[in-house]
């Protein structure tokens, strides 16, 4: 297909590369970015493929994301100084009880800042030489960068928090305990840590490592310590210092925040409580050193400025490094930013004629032309979408779990008389069922575990049992189990979550009823402890590797709801 159109159409320098090298820093790339962001304010001409007409494009700098060294350096600030905060005037140095660390202090002026003298920049806390980005129409670099939940959040508080609580004399004493505990009970998350690496690697964890922690620790340290009457006040502490944390992360991690005046009081009463109950515990030598832990002083400016803070999140682009190195040649890498230019380009290359792009022939031409009509056919098939990394938007994932479920799966059949014996449920007697059961199932809204996965309906509670699929019909339903709630007296470990029991009840549910997924932890009792000399490891050599395991009594089914898992 051939599309005639004005040579001005296009303005020659449409596409740029930026190379980063050793020796390259950030503030050097700043000057041409900012030429171009300044071109794009004012509105470059382009030329629309689908109406055939010119067009002009208009835009500009909203925000801007990275940790907080980077950020610091962007805008011009001495993260190291005693002002630490590129947002206000916060000072270390005058730090004297946790009040001065969770309170803002005066807010950065940027004309303040621009027209300060060297001296004064220097006592502010900034660079003698502000970054072009002060340049910038409509740009405030002391708030534009926004809050990076995967190092100011996962890298930052939880970090801390794990190393204070690793090193805390009580804790270090039950770590392996606590290990193996967390590791029976958490099967069922894409990422998770065994026990080997809790005990012995627990100091080169990465964020995904410590985005699993904030969600499963907070529960394995209540279920640990609630089986004893007599833990110390040091425990409880630490214990509700992970609840605090994982309530925050919780908030930091929404999606989608309907009423920002409450959210960003339940941040700040959250990160107030974080920060006073840490002072009381470890001093303030963390708190007021570790900048990351004043950034929550902020967070609802953030949220206020850009939504629901995961938006600035790194976690997406930290995960592209891996696939960054996969693109480089395995040499010497002397031309690094050339190998991985090239392995780029071609990449998205492939992919523009996947899309059905059009380009122009030469740098003379007066034409325009795109794929033939056999190529096209080729990239809408799925695979090769797939293979060129393409999603396929047009087709649905399929609903029915059942669909899902792996083929070395327990199934048998079973007739409705032995179902209604079995868990008191009518069903039609003389009617034929399969039942799975051992099973792990996903559909496209939720990931059920094993057979004890537990599940939300509204406000109940319910625990597969089974799936049930009638043989003639082919619908299927689960079998659910019903729990009922139970009250928790106040000087309980267990105060911050709640508990449930089993009523011994069941009920049929069709897969639509199916509202949430739930992690619980087992409510251990004195009778739940470390089974030693299990085999829990097979090796190469067919041979079994006795360890410990954390084993629960079977006396005793009750349950408390894990609220910190993000979703």
């Amino acid at each position: 297909m051939v599309i005639t159109f004005g040579q001005n159409n296009f303005h020659p320098s449409q596409n740029f590369f930026l190379a980063a090298g050793r020796h390259i820093k950030a503030t050097d790339m700043i000057q041409p970015v900012v030429e171009q962001l300044v071109r794009l304010q004012r509105g470059i001409q382009a030329f629309d493929a689908t109406t055939g007409r010119k067009i002009v494009i208009c835009g500009g700098l909203v925000m801007g994301t990275g940790d907080n060294p980077a950020a610091s350096d962007l805008c011009a600030h001495s993260w190291q100084s005693n002002r630490p905060c590129r947002v206000c005037l916060f000072n270390k140095k005058n730090v004297a009880s946790y009040v001065d660390v969770y309170q803002s202090a005066a807010a950065r002026s940027l004309a303040g800042t621009r027209n300060a003298s060297s001296t004064q920049r220097e006592e502010l806390g900034m660079k003698t030489k502000l970054t072009a980005f002060y340049e910038l129409p409509g740009v405030n670099p002391h708030l534009d960068w926004v809050y990076d939940v995967l190092h100011g959040a996962l890298l930052g508080y939880v970090k801390y928090l794990w190393k204070a609580t690793i090193n805390d004399n009580e804790v270090k004493k039950d770590l392996e305990a606590l290990a193996l505990l967390q590791e029976t009970n958490n099967g069922d998350f894409a990422h998770r840590l065994n026990s080997k690496q809790i005990v012995s690697w627990n100091g080169s964890f990465v964020g995904k490592d410590f985005k699993y922690l904030i969600q499963v620790w907070p529960l394995t340290l209540i279920a640990f310590y609630g089986r004893f009457n007599d833990v110390s006040e040091s425990i409880r502490r630490i214990t509700r210092l992970w609840g605090l944390a994982g309530a925050l992360t919780v908030l930091l991690y929404q999606t989608e925040i309907t009423d920002i005046d409450a959210w960003s009081d339940s941040i700040s009463k959250t990160s107030r409580g974080l920060i006073e109950l840490w002072s009381t515990q470890w001093g303030l030598d963390d708190l007021k050193n570790k900048t990351k832990f004043h950034h929550l002083a902020h967070l609802g400016m953030w949220a206020k400025r850009f939504g629901p803070t995961i938006v600035g999140s790194a976690e997406t682009n930290e995960a592209a490094n891996k696939r960054i190195r996969r693109h480089l040649s395995l040499s010497n890498r002397q031309a690094g930013s050339r190998d991985l230019a090239n392995k780029l380009a071609t990449a998205q290359g492939i992919q523009f004629l996947a899309q059905e792009g059009i380009w122009k022939v030469s740098k003379d031409a007066v034409t325009m032309t795109r794929p033939g009509s056999a190529l096209r056919e080729l990239c809408r098939v799925p695979e090769v979408r797939d293979l060129v990394g393409l999603s396929n938007s047009g087709s649905q994932a399929k609903a029915d779990v059942l669909f899902h479920i792996r083929k070395n799966d327990v199934i048998q059949s079973i007739s409705g008389h032995l179902i209604k014996s079995r868990y008191g449920l009518d069903c039609i007697l003389q009617s034929e069922y399969f039942l799975f059961s051992r099973f792990r199932l996903a559909d496209a809204r939720l990931g059920l575990g094993k057979v004890s996965s537990f599940v939300g309906t509204g406000e109940a509670i319910l625990r597969v049992a089974c799936i049930l699929r009638e043989s003639m019909s082919r619908i299927g339903f689960l079998v659910a189990e019903i729990f009922e709630e139970v009250s928790i007296p106040e000087s309980t470990l267990e105060k911050q979550v709640k508990r449930y029991r089993s009523g011994r009840q069941y009920k049929l549910l069709q897969l639509s009823a199916i509202q949430t997924l739930l992690n619980v932890q087992h409510a251990c009792c004195p009778g739940c402890k470390i089974k030693e000399n299990h085999r829990n490891a097979f090796r190469r050599e067919r041979e079994w590797i006795a360890g410990d395991k954390w084993v629960h009594t079977e006396s005793i089914d009750e349950w408390i709801v894990n609220p910190y898992v993000l979703r």
